[in-house]
């Protein structure tokens, strides 16, 4: 899980929405309970873990994608940021 953190906080520099809402990460922790109910309504093969994150300017999930087989280069399929009002940001 802390493998999932570190490569999606490296995904997330310098990213600019991010950096609008969340600000700079403080924490980012997987949320195993949320990440089996997204899989359940994603469906499909490959893996969906939520993260909670909190920033110095706000706190939001990233809900991310990652293939059965990853790619070194394409950890992530999708990077979606989800807000606390709800409004969901694509990352990727």
């Amino acid at each position: 899980n802390n493998l999932v953190g570190g490569q999606l906080q490296h995904q997330l520099e310098g990213n600019e929405d991010v950096e609008r809402t969340l600000g700079e990460i403080q924490t980012l922790n997987a949320n195993l309970i949320e990440s089996g109910e997204e899989k359940r309504k994603r469906g499909g093969a490959n893996n969906w873990v939520v993260m909670d994150a909190v920033g110095t300017k706000g706190k939001g999930k990233f809900i991310v994608e990652t293939p059965l087989r990853p790619d070194p280069q394409k950890v992530f399929e999708t990077i979606e940021l989800r807000l606390e009002d709800g409004t969901v940001i694509k990352i990727r």
